[in-house]
């Protein structure tokens, strides 16, 4: 397994020729011929952001990608509002920075109040101020839902049955990803159990 953090996110700088998920092909497929080598191609899986970079990847670098997972992808041109996040960026107070971490956690990520634990909230605030990449826009578009039509390799969809930004548009979701089949199979969770 290949773990690398998507340019303008973690350790990574941020994509010189973009501040939105196709400014991340380039860098994402020059690193991977650089890893990976002989092994191409790969099984490309990606969540969230990642799923749309991963799939904007395997359309333009199609040699690349020998299958590609999107686990809780945005831009299918389901969703036209971004979800309300709690600002904390000009919080002094650490304990008012957690707390509006833990708030974005719940509103975006976690739907347990169980899962949203100390780890979570320093993971979450620990990736969030490492964030280079403010302003996405393609996420709120079709594109991804466009681009899953052109792509040579296999796709399998993995999604959550409370996912923020599918929760209400579940239908919705199978139709865009299986009337016409987009995905081999999408696999929604429900509640710790997998649904189909």
């Amino acid at each position: 397994v290949l773990a690398a953090d998507v340019p303008g996110f973690g350790d990574s700088a941020s994509a010189a020729d973009g501040r939105d998920a196709d400014g991340t092909v380039a860098p994402l497929a020059e690193g991977l011929r650089a890893i990976a080598g002989d092994a191409l191609p790969l099984s490309l899986v990606g969540f969230s952001f990642g799923g749309l970079c991963a799939g904007l990847l395997a359309a333009a670098e199609p040699a690349l990608a020998r299958h590609l997972v999107l686990v809780g992808a945005p831009a299918l041109g389901i969703n036209g509002t971004r979800t309300t996040l709690t600002p904390w960026r000009d919080l002094t107070d650490p304990q008012a920075r957690r707390a509006a971490h833990r708030a974005n956690l719940a509103a975006l990520m976690l739907d347990r109040d169980a899962s949203i634990d100390d780890d979570a909230i320093t993971l979450q605030a620990l990736n969030a101020e490492r964030d280079h990449m403010r302003g996405r826009r393609l996420f709120l578009t079709d594109i991804l839902a466009r681009t899953l039509r052109t792509l040579a390799c296999p796709v399998d969809a993995i999604y959550g049955s409370r996912d923020a930004l599918y929760r209400d548009r579940l239908e919705r979701l199978r139709a865009v990803l299986c009337e016409p089949p987009l995905v081999r199979e999408l696999v929604l969770i429900e509640g710790g159990e997998i649904g189909r």
